[in-house]
């Protein structure tokens, strides 16, 4: 049994969300491992079975603290 045979279509016609989240500037540039693993669970998403995957990384960098 595949990985999307485990999750209703139903919940596989919906839009995946990755959240790519680092704090600081410094995070961005210094831990990219991380951020290339946070990338890659968009193949995740669509090996799991999503078709629709969409990434947010527009705050990627900024601290919460300052808002």
């Amino acid at each position: 049994m595949t990985s999307a045979e485990l999750l209703p279509p139903a919940i596989l016609k919906r839009t995946a969300v990755v959240y790519v989240r680092q704090s600081t500037q410094s995070q961005v540039m210094t831990n990219l491992e991380s951020k290339r693993r946070q990338y890659n669970l968009v193949d995740v998403a669509r090996q799991r079975g999503f078709v629709d995957v969409e990434v947010i990384d527009d705050d990627l960098g900024r601290s919460a603290s300052g808002l």
